[in-house]
């Protein structure tokens, strides 16, 4: 079997063609065209450009050795080529055969200066497979065990035991030109791939063919081949479109985005693309979810500016709170975790750093987080995002926007805060600790359906009329009295008021006053000041529940406080206001309003209405184990109830 010789210029013609193949370097090491992946390598670390060239020029013809001259090679490249093939794949048949410098002196790190350049190859001098020998002793002929004459080079061979362990080897990222963040990207964006399931082919990606990466694959036995079972977000999404906005999407990252959400589309961008030249923040709410890196470039022009992706973060969720987004980072420090959440990022997932190559546990933790995070933020905003579309087609609606004003009463601002506190409250139910809501009994989300609830106040504010009533008081001769017998006038209670639809002569519920009148004599009595008694007041309305039921009924009754009654006041819209009593399903939501209060009669910090003494007998901790408020039950029953009241429109809110 044959022996390559790798070399610059000319070989000697000595050298027998039957035992020995020659390959010269010269061309491979002045080629000046790249192809992407050269261009690559340029980028990543320049001086593992010419290993790779010779490597991938190699043929698939098998030899006995492979003998690089040192001659017109300095050594650190000759070093550095001979490691690099060493580290090869293991189905490459180079990783397998030995390696010997040809070289009539070993390196010497105090003498040769261009050693300095191998400060990652940490014990060069004893590389296994690759040996240093003399052009003598691996040219000088002499007789083998046969008797025959032979060349040195195949009784070497014979003394050495070729089962290289490759995982001696060491190298470090200290020679890469480029800094720790550049190397993550690379390695966590191949990494995340291989997590979940996907096999290099399939994700038409791979780690940079450089020596650190070549060396971290072949000493932690990195496995690039696919699995059975593979992680795909597809189903959670609504619009299936992802974006990625990273200055080095092209790292791998796409690649591996895109399979974990295919047939859903990844688009990419950069930080200056999601900006015009005018500085206006495109338009991102017809994504599902955007990764954001954090580490962003520093990109300045004309009178736009940006440095890092927390401007980026804190500006796309200050314009677009329903579009979720989780930050990509290379930093494991607890306080940049922190600083992004509260700019308003959902999840955060740490780049895994090649730092941790040979800890397989961190490794597919780290994805389970990653994976995790990002199934409960999809999860989540499947959730919230209706609520914020459906609060803000509220807020358009010109049906609000048309709602009357009471002098500075600040109707519509009021409600249009309420529903940003009862999103925001939404939102956090969902970040809620369950250590939280059992050690110290709240729910956020009890918070959200309670200031959800306030907004009836302000509803039934903004639909009723309120004016005092006129009093008609007679003496027992039938004359009009004003003013008691010794002079003063005749005053009722300033809090009982005539309630009517606001632009209808639909009445809520009236007040009619009286002296007390002597049940016998059937006259008005004076105490012995001369004063007639306090006037009476007479509740009187035509709307009542009863069975379960609401009825218009006549002649009036006279038996329940309307006023404190917050359903039954909105019950009496959605029965009589106009735009609302032509709705086919006003039993439907009278019905749903009767449940809701109940439900909001048992939560905690309230008294309701028409609670019994029960309510005060139980501790709020057994109140919520019998009654438990979620997004997709009594909220959403409120919310749509609400969207009805101040539309006229029949809204649901698409959870599922």
């Amino acid at each position: 079997m044959k022996h390559l010789i790798l070399h610059l210029g000319q070989l000697s013609s000595e050298l027998d063609s039957a035992s020995f193949s020659s390959c010269n370097l010269e061309n491979l090491r002045k080629e000046n065209s790249l192809n992407p992946i050269e261009e690559s390598l340029k980028r990543i670390d320049e001086k593992d450009l010419f290993p790779y060239r010779v490597s991938s020029y190699l043929t698939t013809e098998k030899y006995e050795s492979i003998i690089i001259f040192k001659e017109g090679l300095g050594w650190d490249q000759v070093i550095r080529l001979s490691v690099y093939l060493r580290l090869l794949p293991d189905d490459n048949w180079i990783s397998k055969t030995p390696i010997i410098i040809c070289s009539d002196n070993v390196p010497n790190p105090i003498y040769d200066k261009d050693l300095a350049n191998l400060k990652d190859i940490q014990n060069f001098l004893n590389i296994p497979g690759v040996f240093y020998k003399s052009f003598f002793a691996l040219f000088g002929k002499g007789e083998n065990d046969e008797g025959n004459t032979d060349y040195g080079i195949n009784k070497f061979l014979k003394t050495i035991n070729k089962d290289f362990d490759t995982k001696a080897i060491i190298i470090t990222s200290e020679n890469l030109a480029n800094d720790r963040h550049s190397i993550t990207n690379h390695w966590g964006a191949v990494k995340l791939a291989l997590n979940a399931g996907y096999g290099l082919d399939e994700i038409d990606y791979t780690f940079p063919p450089t020596l650190y990466f070549n060396y971290l694959i072949k000493k932690y036995s990195i496995k690039t081949e696919p699995n059975t079972i593979k992680t795909n977000f597809n189903s959670l999404l609504k619009r299936n479109k992802v974006l990625l906005i990273d200055d080095q999407s092209d790292k791998g990252w796409h690649a591996s985005l895109a399979k974990m959400f295919e047939p859903g589309e990844v688009d990419v961008a950069d930080d200056f693309e999601m900006v015009n030249q005018f500085g206006n923040l495109k338009d991102v709410s017809s994504y599902d979810l955007i990764f954001l890196d954090l580490r962003l470039p520093k990109i300045q022009k004309k009178e736009i500016e940006y440095d890092n992706g927390i401007n980026l973060l804190k500006r796309i969720k200050d314009s677009y709170p329903q579009v979720p987004i989780i930050v990509f980072t290379a930093s494991n420090k607890s306080w940049t975790r922190e600083t992004v959440r509260n700019f308003g990022a959902d999840g955060m997932y740490v780049k895994e750093s090649p730092e941790y190559a040979g800890d397989q546990t961190y490794s597919k933790e780290n994805f389970i987080n990653f994976e995790k995070s990002v199934r409960e933020t999809l999860e989540k905003y499947k959730v919230l995002r209706p609520y914020w579309e459906a609060i803000q087609k509220i807020l358009k609606d010109q049906t609000f926007l048309s709602i009357p004003e009471k002098g500075s009463s600040n109707f519509k601002s009021r409600i249009e805060e309420r529903l940003m506190m009862f999103y925001g409250l939404l939102k956090r139910g969902f970040e809620q600790t369950e250590y939280n809501e059992r050690q110290f009994h709240f729910s956020d989300y009890e918070l959200a359906f309670m200031t959800l609830w306030s907004v009836l106040n302000e509803i039934s504010e903004a639909n009723f009329i309120k004016s005092q009533p006129n009093i008609t008081i007679q003496d027992s001769a039938g004359n009009l009295l004003s003013n008691h017998p010794g002079g003063q006038p005749i005053t009722y209670n300033q809090n009982h008021f005539k309630w009517e639809i606001i632009g209808q002569s639909d009445t809520y519920v009236e007040y009619a006053y009286s002296t007390f009148i002597d049940t016998n004599t059937r006259h008005h009595v004076t105490n012995t000041s001369g004063r007639y008694y306090k006037l009476n007041h007479e509740r009187k309305s035509c709307f009542l529940f009863e069975n379960n039921q609401f009825h218009i009924v006549s002649p009036i009754k006279t038996n329940t406080n309307y006023e404190n009654t917050l359903f039954l006041q909105i019950a009496f819209l959605i029965e009589r206001k106009a735009n609302l009593s032509i709705s086919s399903n006003k039993s439907n939501f009278q019905h749903n309003l009767v449940r809701l209060n109940e439900a909001r009669n048992h939560l905690y910090l309230t008294h309701g209405s028409d609670i019994s003494s029960g309510f005060y007998n139980q501790t709020e901790k057994a109140k919520r184990v019998n009654h438990s408020i979620k997004p997709n039950g009594d909220i959403k029953e409120l919310f749509e109830l609400i969207s009805f009241l101040l539309t006229g429109k029949e809204n649901g809110v698409d959870i599922n």
